[in-house]
């Protein structure tokens, strides 16, 4: 499996976290790039290098939460818990 270049990681978990807390705070259909931009300190043109919209955003955290529970599914299974 390839390393991710961790300026790539610090972004995306950037731009995540900051969406995950302005979801909550504002809600979603009020959640602009810009905004989301400004808040997590990250230029645009960074966000449009990681995603396509806040729709794609959203798509993504919610692919990769759900690849975190099959893991720990799978794991639990393995076990025989």
């Amino acid at each position: 499996m390839d390393k991710i270049d961790r300026r790539i990681l610090k972004s995306r978990q950037a731009i995540q976290s900051t969406f995950l807390q302005l979801l909550v705070k504002v809600g979603f259909d009020e959640i602009t790039v810009k905004n989301l931009t400004e808040k997590a300190d990250i230029g645009r043109k960074t966000f449009y290098l990681h995603y396509i919209d806040k729709y794609d955003l959203l798509d993504k955290i919610v692919d990769d939460h759900i690849a975190q529970l099959r893991e720990i599914c799978d794991q639990k299974q393995n076990t025989g818990l």
